[in-house]
């Protein structure tokens, strides 16, 4: 079991059923941040930018035991 701080910003804060930006979740030893969207219910194509321990990451990135991950919904606006 991994358990990681998730944080959510702009529209994907929908999808922390605790509301909020932050939210820590357990996950299985090898687990990737894919499957931490899944497990969060978030559609993958709703995630455009991922952050682990704030470097750029994609959604096949393994995590571990207390990675922070940041979650970017697509950037919009003028």
């Amino acid at each position: 079991m991994a358990s990681v701080t998730v944080k959510l910003y702009g529209i994907l804060e929908k999808y922390n059923k605790e509301k909020g930006r932050k939210v820590a979740i357990d996950l299985p030893g090898d687990s990737n941040a894919g499957e931490l969207m899944s497990a969060l219910n978030i559609p993958k194509e709703r995630v455009t930018i991922v952050l682990v321990n704030g470097e750029p990451a994609d959604q096949t990135h393994s995590l571990k035991e207390g990675d922070e991950v940041e979650l970017f919904p697509p950037v919009s606006g003028g």
